[in-house]
C-alpha cells in the first residue's frame, strides 16, 4: 500500500466519522422525568417515541393518579412550559405560543405540579410530564395565556434540566430531559466538506502521477 493510498484511506475515514456524528446529533432522545428524594431515585422513566404517526405519546405521572384530559384550567396548578431553542430542527408537533413579552415560542413540552405531598404511602400531589406528541399539549398551551402567573419558561436543553424551584416543591426534586434535535453548526458542516473535497482532490491528483508514471508507447 503506498502512501497515497494511504492517505485517501485517512480521508475516507475522517469522511465517515463526521457524517456518522451528524447522524448521531440528529438522533432523538425520548423525554424522560426523574425524580428523587434524597439520594433514593423514586420515579425514573421516559416517554417513548412513537413508531408511527398512528400512535400518540402518553405523559408521565408520578404521585397520586392524574389524569390530564381532566384538565380544564391552570388555577391552582404550577407549570414549566420547555421551549425549542431556535437552532433546533421543528418535526411539525411543536405549538407556537405567544409570552406575554409578545414573543412567539414554540412550545415542546410541560411539566405540570398538583400540589400536595409527594412522599410516603398516601401521596396526594402529583407532577405530569407531557410531551410533545400528547394531544393533550395543545389544551394546556391554550389555556396558558390566563395564567401566565403559574407558569414559568424555560428553553430546553437536551439534558436534565432540574425544574423544582419553578414547581415549588419541597419534598423531592424532579428534573426532566426534553428531546432536541440540533441543526449542524456551519463549522462541522464545512468541515465535512472539506474533508470530503480534500479527499476528491487528493484522488484526481494521485490517479495523475500513476498516468504520467506509466512508459510512453513505443
Amino acid at each position: 500500500m503506498n502512501v497515497h493510498t494511504d492517505l485517501r484511506l485517512s480521508c475516507f475515514a475522517v469522511a465517515l466519522t463526521l457524517v456518522a456524528s451528524l447522524d448521531a446529533r440528529a438522533v432523538t432522545i425520548s423525554d424522560q422525568m426523574l425524580i428523587t428524594s434524597g439520594s433514593t431515585v423514586v420515579f425514573n422513566q421516559q416517554i417513548v417515541e412513537p413508531t408511527s404517526p398512528a400512535l400518540l405519546e402518553t405523559p408521565l405521572v408520578y404521585g397520586h393518579p392524574f389524569l390530564v384530559s381532566s384538565l380544564t384550567n391552570l388555577l391552582g396548578v404550577k407549570v414549566v412550559a420547555l421551549t425549542e431553542p431556535p437552532n433546533s430542527v421543528l418535526d411539525g408537533t411543536e405549538i407556537p405560543v405567544t409570552l406575554p413579552s409578545g414573543s412567539k415560542v414554540m412550545l415542546s413540552d410541560v411539566v405540570i405540579s398538583v400540589p400536595g405531598t409527594l412522599t410516603g404511602l398516601n401521596m396526594t400531589g402529583s407532577v405530569i410530564l407531557v410531551s410533545d406528541g400528547d394531544p393533550n399539549l395543545s389544551r394546556i398551551a391554550g389555556m396558558m395565556p390566563g395564567a401566565w402567573s403559574n407558569v414559568t419558561v424555560m428553553p430546553e436543553t437536551g439534558s436534565l434540566q432540574d425544574v423544582t424551584s419553578a414547581l415549588a416543591i419541597t419534598d423531592v426534586d424532579v428534573q426532566v430531559l426534553s428531546d432536541v434535535e440540533v441543526v449542524p453548526e456551519p463549522g462541522t458542516v464545512a468541515l465535512l466538506g472539506g474533508g470530503l473535497l480534500g479527499g476528491y482532490l487528493l484522488r484526481r491528483r494521485t490517479a495523475g502521477s500513476d498516468r504520467s508514471s506509466e512508459p510512453d508507447p513505443e
